[in-house]
């Protein structure tokens, strides 16, 4: 089933780019023209297919602060907080876009993966991707919990999750996909599951949680 954003004008991206770039210093988080213009986008993007199918419960059309702060800002200082990972990314449960997206913009070399099971949401986020002209992006159209069957263990040295219950299959995911030193980024998900395996929280960043991975519960150390 195709999907037709409704053909209304976006977001005025002479204003919204003047917002981010306010927020921006006041967090005191660099971003250059060409970020700028990524974000913008993006946020014009989500509006126009938020009219079509349910991409985010939050005011895309007015675009108030706090949504602004929601989509964009959270990821972008969770992405300023994170050591650069070496290996792989991925993005769980990657919806309507955010947090990955602001993230990609404010680390272009990390490769990213986006995970969504949702054909209309694997629509949008390629065309997201490809409006914003972002590289070393893949979306995979496949179920969370059958994502351990089809990738290497490991490989990730970053995973996120925004919006998605973590229940037992998704910390044998997270458990899969990253490495010893890995960390998962937990944007309005409770990491009490996630604590109770074994996981260490060691930062908060403006609500934001980021776990490393620990030893799983039940395991002897030597």
């Amino acid at each position: 089933m195709s999907v037709e954003p409704a053909d209304r004008p976006g977001v005025d991206d002479s204003d919204v780019a003047v917002r981010i770039a306010r927020l921006a210093h006041k967090a005191g988080i660099a971003l250059d023209r060409r970020q700028l213009e990524q974000l913008t986008i993006y946020l014009n993007v989500l509006q126009r297919w938020n009219r079509a199918i349910n991409l985010t419960s939050l005011d895309v059309e007015a675009l108030p602060d706090g949504a602004l702060e929601r989509l964009v800002f959270e990821p972008l200082l969770a992405a300023s907080a994170l050591t650069e990972p070496r290996g792989k990314w991925y993005d769980l449960g990657s919806g309507g876009g955010s947090p990955a997206l602001p993230m990609k913009v404010a680390v272009p070399a990390v490769p990213l993966t986006m995970v969504e099971s949702r054909s209309r949401k694997v629509a949008f986020l390629r065309e997201a991707i490809r409006l914003m002209g972002l590289s070393q992006v893949d979306v995979v159209g496949l179920r969370i919990d059958r994502l351990a069957g089809q990738v290497a263990a490991q490989v990730a040295s970053a995973v996120t999750i925004r919006a998605v219950r973590v229940d037992q299959d998704v910390v044998r995911t997270i458990r899969h996909l990253l490495s010893p030193s890995g960390q998962v980024v937990l944007f309005g998900v409770t990491a009490e599951l996630l604590l109770a395996e074994g996981f260490r929280q060691i930062r908060t960043v403006n609500g934001v949680t980021i776990l490393r991975r620990g030893v799983p519960r039940g395991t002897i150390r030597g």
